[in-house]
């Protein structure tokens, strides 16, 4: 994944946290609050299979990365289009103009 360079970051995505909030009858229900809406390079690392119930799913492997802001850090997912990818791992990148790198699962 190319790091830091500005022209690559061309895809408008949502990053979303996750919290847990309660709904009528008392009932916990999760919720996809919004971060923020950035520009982010977008990269597809693999391809792997998952297994729900007696189907089975292609999940793509995708790799995001846009500027470094402290808050993104707490990303869960990413919306791309109608996309959703749910975050794997999130790594910082860089000193003088840091990004941050999401790795992700299609879901």
């Amino acid at each position: 994944m190319t790091s830091g360079i500005a022209g690559s970051m061309r895809h408008r995505v949502t990053l979303m946290g996750e919290a847990t909030t309660q709904g009528a009858g008392g009932r916990m229900i999760l919720t996809s609050p919004i971060i923020a809406d950035v520009w982010a390079s977008m990269g597809e690392l693999s391809s792997t299979k998952t297994q729900r119930g007696d189907k089975q799913f292609l999940g793509d492997v995708v790799a995001f990365e846009t500027w470094f802001q402290p808050e993104y850090a707490a990303t869960r997912l990413i919306q791309f289009g109608p996309n959703r990818y749910k975050v794997q791992s999130v790594s910082k990148k860089g000193q003088i103009t840091p990004t941050i790198e999401f790795q992700t699962v299609s879901i």
